[in-house]
């Protein structure tokens, strides 16, 4: 019987061989396209899924409120709430604090700026599940001094040598390392290269003992957490005035779980951040291209069937039942199934690389896919071919015998046009994805495009050396004035913060103007720069004057920018010009306003900012070429940098690189948006070719007889067209209604939106019904000369 099965399943698929093979290429490019974004998406929603502990792991997070409202959130908190904790609240099984360090790692000659390097407590070793592969397994950061590094970093200073027990140096400081540890997977919201014992700065205050100061993160383990945050908001309420320097906000504290770090909004230095609800549009966009491949293979099975109805009766007559008909349509599906996971697997096997290095995914296939993704997204696959090939012949199989041998179901086919609802549901989900992911895209685009007020191209910017001489704030001078005097730089400037990079809040900065008794409950981030900045990055004050190192005033002077002027309460900037304002650093007078610009980044509310002139501080050199950056313009500041900061690593990046950085995730999510939408469209394309050309097939003698009768080729467009028109210009509208409501929805939750969404959505659906009409009109007139044909195979 299966023996049977088999032949009647070569025979079908020969019959049809030219739409089974368009079925197979179709849904394969779709299972391939819908199954990587299934799996990328799955691999984003399940970071830490490597820690054993996460799901009693937290981490503090810091949230200040003014007038009953977050003002801002942070994952910084202040150093003495570990030791508070310790001593009062014993559900707290471990608790530990970890700082951010930028520095020159050394061993011997071997010398490099690393940037995923901390001073961390003892505890954060478990907290994290570091695995320990060499060396102290127990307590491995609790002495002064002592170190533990990354398999990687290993590698890469000490390479064959064994690094346990060697002095390496962090700038100016010596470590013992005392164990290696595994590298972290790449599904970690941290990445750590080497953590150094936080015991060391335990004789500063800041470092251990501060209400104040907000500059560590802190993890800690709990299997009450309700209990331990409630105990903790107490502990925060007790220390208030410490903790708030008198300003006029409110301060609490609460627990993220470890797991959920990855997807927050919360605002900190971690790196690769990216929207929470980026991951889940992966899945749900995967999901929807493979609805649209088995919507567009019902479409084309349906057509087929309805040209197998002979064979479905002659079966009947020779004694099949229906489960049988029913079981050579299962046998069509799991064959059908099989070519197409083979051809997929075949397909990621060779171009999976390729893509992801296409995509900038700083890892391997591997990485991505797990097996739980793989056995989540067969089981919908295998669902969804069922439940389609189902769907496609089990209406067939019910009808009886004789009208089978007369070519089916009037009723079927005419009260109920499936061949016309079923193009125009196939219409309507393509126009409401296409819409979708056309404005998508679109928004995405205008968040990476930043912020036009600032210059990024053509910048060249050196890290701030780790390792200074005591001469080192006399020679920044001599250092500028060498570079000014080269002749391919045109200018350059040094700053504590470039844009691109959060002005981290280590402070609840207090400013007020200096005629007020009290201090703005708001906050004010500081930034510290020369007389160049603002013309080296071509930001343009709207009134009052720059930075003059030759007026000996400005150096106590500060320029604001248009958010500053509004937060301190002028209706108009230029009415805060001349003001005198106070700041934990003294009393300034306000001497220019700048205009407003995205420091950190077009995803971000814009913040109010001072600006003040410094001249002996650590902090960027910012240098503008003349022309193209080039080899000898950068070998020529390697040797000035080695005069300036002989024992500090030379370090540089490209402006214009880091400044995209931040939009990293947005850019390959649209890069996978959009070859989403072009799989969708050429799905749709193959699948209205194939259903509309066995259609028309079936209708050559109907169109025979109607050239014999004097109808010429735009009558017969016209006569094909009126059957479907009416219901795809229904699909298209109502698509339109559909994706509008949905998208105005969604854009309401951007601070920054594109404002006009149905420019877009129009042209999508005028061309996607442009399109349905231009296939229509190619395919009739591709099979216009076999009508001749066919009228002298019926003489």
């Amino acid at each position: 019987m299966f023996r049977n099965y088999f032949y009647s399943l070569i025979r079908s698929y020969r019959k049809d061989y030219s739409l089974n093979i368009l079925s197979i290429v179709m849904m394969s490019l779709a299972l391939g396209t819908s199954f990587f974004s299934y799996q990328y998406g799955a691999y984003l929603s399940n970071y830490e899924s490597h820690n054993k502990n996460r799901e009693n792991v937290f981490r503090l997070v810091r949230a200040v409120h003014k007038n009953g409202e977050i003002e801002l959130s942070s994952a910084f908190v202040f150093p003495r709430i570990k030791t508070v904790i310790e001593e009062t609240l014993p559900g707290v099984n471990k608790i530990g604090r970890i700082f951010k360090r930028q520095g020159t790692l050394s061993y011997d000659d071997v010398r490099f700026n690393e940037f995923n390097i901390y001073n961390a407590d003892d505890e954060i070793v478990d907290l994290l599940d570091l695995k320990i592969a060499s060396g102290n397994v127990k307590e491995p950061l609790v002495d002064p001094n002592s170190a533990i590094i990354s398999r990687s970093l290993a590698e890469k200073y000490f390479q064959k040598v064994s690094p346990i027990s060697k002095v390496i140096r962090l700038n100016d400081e010596e470590y013992v390392v005392k164990a290696v540890f595994q590298d972290l997977p790449k599904s970690s919201h941290i990445k750590i290269d080497a953590l150094f014992s936080y015991s060391t700065f335990s004789n500063l205050k800041h470092f251990n003992t501060s209400w104040s100061w907000n500059n560590v993160y802190c993890y800690l383990s709990t299997t009450t957490p309700d209990l331990i945050e409630s105990q903790i908001e107490q502990i925060v309420k007790e220390n208030e005035e410490a903790i708030n320097k008198g300003l006029i906000i409110q301060t609490t504290l609460f627990l993220q779980k470890l797991d959920e770090i990855f997807l927050s909004t919360i605002t900190d230095n971690l790196p690769d951040k990216i929207d929470k609800r980026v991951p889940y549009y992966y899945m749900i966009i995967s999901l929807i291209v493979l609805l649209v491949a088995l919507f567009n293979l019902l479409n084309i099975n349906a057509s087929r069937t309805i040209g197998r109805m002979k064979e479905i009766g002659m079966r009947k007559i020779l004694g099949s039942s229906s489960f049988g008909i029913c079981s050579i349509f299962f046998l069509e599906a799991v064959f059908f199934s099989l070519i197409t996971i083979a051809l997929t697997i075949v397909s990621f096997y060779l171009y999976a690389d390729n893509i992801l290095n296409w995509l900038d995914f700083d890892g391997r296939l591997q990485d991505i896919v797990h097996i739980n993704g793989i056995l989540q997204f067969t089981a919908i696959y295998i669902f969804g071919i069922t439940v389609t090939w189902l769907v496609s012949s089990i209406a067939f199989v019910k009808i009886k015998s004789i009208s089978a041998l007369q070519g089916g179901d009037k009723k079927l086919f005419t009260n109920y046009q499936l061949r016309k609802y079923l193009l125009g549901g196939q219409a309507f989900l393509v126009l409401l994805v296409v819409q979708i992911l056309l404005v998508v895209y679109l928004q995405y685009r205008f968040v990476i495009q930043g912020d036009a007020q600032i210059s990024t191209k053509n910048y060249l910017i050196l890290e701030p050396p780790n390792v200074t001489s005591d001469s080192y704030l006399n020679d920044i001078d001599i250092f500028k004035n060498h570079l000014k005097s080269y002749s391919g730089v045109d200018n350059i400037s040094i700053a504590s913060s470039i844009p691109g990079e959060r002005i981290v809040d280590y402070f609840q900065n207090k400013v007020k103007l200096d005629k007020e008794d009290q201090f703005s409950p708001e906050l004010f981030y500081f930034i510290l720069i020369d007389d160049e900045f603002f013309e080296t990055f071509n930001l343009k004050l709207v009134s009052g004057r720059n930075f003059d190192y030759s007026i000996a005033a400005d150096e106590g002077n500060v320029i604001i920018n248009e958010a500053a002027a509004v937060r301190l309460g002028f209706e108009k900037e230029e009415d805060a010009l001349d003001e005198l304002i106070t700041t934990p650093y003294g009393t300034h007078r306000v001497i220019g306003i700048v205009r407003n610009y995205h420091h950190e980044s077009s995803k971000s509310n814009i913040e109010p900012v001072l600006f003040m002139l410094d001249i002996d501080f650590w902090g960027y050199f910012v240098i503008k070429p003349k022309g193209l950056l080039n080899k000898d313009l950068i070998d020529y500041i390697k040797i000035k940098w080695k005069e300036l900061a002989p024992e500090s690593a030379f370090s540089y990046f490209y402006f214009d690189e880091f400044y995209r950085k931040q939009y990293h995730t947005e850019e390959r999510f649209i890069t996978i948006l959009f070859i989403l939408a072009v799989v969708i469209l050429v799905i749709s394309l193959g699948g209205l070719i194939g259903m509309t050309t066995h259609t028309l097939s079936k209708k050559m003698k109907e169109m025979a007889v109607r050239v014999t009768l004097g109808a010429v080729f735009t009558d017969l467009l016209y006569n094909l067209l009126k059957e479907y028109l009416n219901i795809v210009v229904s699909a298209t509208v109502l698509g339109t209604l559909v994706s509008y409501y949905l998208l105005d929805r969604w854009l309401q939750k951007f601070a920054d939106a594109i404002n006009h969404i149905l420019f877009p959505m129009t042209i999508a659906g005028s061309l996607i019904l442009c399109f349905i009409v231009f296939v229509f009109w190619i395919i009739l007139f591709a099979i216009r000369h076999r009508i001749t044909d066919t009228l002298k195979n019926e003489m």
